[in-house]
């Protein structure tokens, strides 16, 4: 089938190095958000304006994040998964009217819910988001489940 989050495009900004990230985070997006890396050993950042996605990507985003010591930024939002990515930015910048939205595994289909490797998941996240996060906020996270946001 076709991935509903597959509407997301990747682009290198023509005036500054940053790639701009928008859209929903299908499978693909690591892999080409990687491949502009590539082209672009300059870039020093990454602009995150997603709803969220595949946490597969995301964990695969954040680690090119944390390779490649970029700063994190978003514009008009980042969202469930996208946060995962945010987080792992060396630096990170929340534009004016922006919002980040955090929560807990869950899956549209609930009967998959058990099949997800939330414990190893969800520590891994945790061992991210704890990268110069208060505990205040970390406690939040933990108590919003997956359709709190």
């Amino acid at each position: 089938g076709v991935d509903s989050l597959s509407n997301y495009a990747v682009e290198m900004l023509k005036n500054k190095p940053l790639i701009h990230v928008k859209g929903g985070l299908g499978f693909g997006i690591s892999k080409k958000v990687e491949e502009l890396l590539s082209g672009h050993p300059e870039s020093q950042g990454i602009i995150l304006d997603s709803p969220g996605g595949r946490i597969y990507e995301a964990r695969e985003l954040s680690d090119l994040v944390l390779l490649n010591s970029l700063d994190t930024y978003t514009l008009e939002g980042c969202y469930s998964a996208c946060t995962t990515v945010f987080i792992a930015g060396n630096r990170r910048y929340l534009a004016k009217g922006a919002n980040l939205a955090f929560h807990q595994y869950g899956h549209a289909n609930e009967a998959l819910n058990r099949y997800k490797n939330s414990a190893a998941g969800q520590q891994y996240d945790y061992d991210l988001a704890v990268k110069g996060v208060s505990t205040s906020l970390q406690l939040l996270f933990a108590r919003c489940g997956p359709v709190a946001v």
